[in-house]
């Protein structure tokens, strides 16, 4: 609990080097590392821009077999987004739906922001119309991120 305190405490702060030491230290420690230990160092690194990092973690989550939940998943698109590795974040959402996970509103926002970021403007009204589809609800930043998306290449119409 101390680790995973001190972890989301350099997270909030955008330390994410020292999320990654506290973490390291914390496993040197044979302390044992849980899902809010890893969402807490994956969004250090995503506050951080440190999106390889990130993916990392959600390697070594997957590998120690540790419980994803949808906020880890959001926090990888996101980092993913912030590095303009947006394929990354639809590879996530794939693998999302693959595994017939719940998906929400926040996940999609993340992988259509990380498409808006790197100007794939047809991906993200891709994912849009699959939110319809899907019946995830859509909230006024998945409009805005659409909308934000498409009007970089003056496709708002």
């Amino acid at each position: 609990v101390t680790f995973n305190a001190a972890i989301s405490a350099c997270k909030k702060f955008g330390e994410w080097r020292r999320a990654l030491q506290l973490f390291s230290a914390m496993i040197v420690s044979g302390a044992k590392s849980d899902t809010i230990t890893f969402y807490a160092a994956i969004s250090a690194c995503e506050r951080g821009s440190a999106w390889e990092k990130a993916l990392h973690f959600s390697y070594v989550m997957a590998k120690r077999k540790v419980h994803s939940n949808i906020m880890t998943f959001k926090a990888v698109m996101s980092a993913s987004g912030r590095g303009l590795e947006w394929k990354i974040a639809v590879q996530l959402l794939s693998m999302m739906v693959q595994c017939r996970a719940q998906l929400n509103t926040t996940v999609c926002n993340a992988t259509i922001s990380a498409c808006r970021k790197a100007d794939e403007w047809q991906k993200a009204l891709q994912i849009f119309s699959a939110m319809a589809q899907g019946k995830v609800e859509a909230s006024t930043k998945t409009f805005s991120a659409v909308i934000s998306a498409c009007g970089k290449v003056d496709e708002w119409e």
